[in-house]
């Protein structure tokens, strides 16, 4: 959780996927953002506006299949990536 003024929170979660952070000033905004290393999320961050307390607060990971698909980059082969690119010391 990172405030208006850069400063930055963090909680673990517990074996249900359960987070709290105590403390958090009311009317405040933050961004709230989640990493796993073995999940991807379709929005890992978002940003909240505290009015009062808050429950429902949900990040939920992808379906690993899904996950593993946007990893990989299928738009051109790997061993071709560096055709893609100019190689800079080539130009001048």
């Amino acid at each position: 959780m990172t405030d208006t003024n850069g400063n930055i929170r963090t909680a673990l979660t517990n074996g249900f996927g359960y987070y709290r952070f105590d403390q958090v000033e009311v009317g405040g905004v933050y961004i709230l953002s989640v990493e796993a290393k073995q999940h991807h999320f379709e929005n890992p961050t978002r940003t909240i506006n505290v009015v009062d307390e808050l429950t429902d607060v949900n990040f939920v990971a992808l379906p690993s299949i899904v996950a593993d698909l946007r990893v990989l980059d299928l738009s051109f082969p790997s061993h071709l990536q560096a055709l893609r690119r100019p190689n800079r010391e080539s130009i001048y």
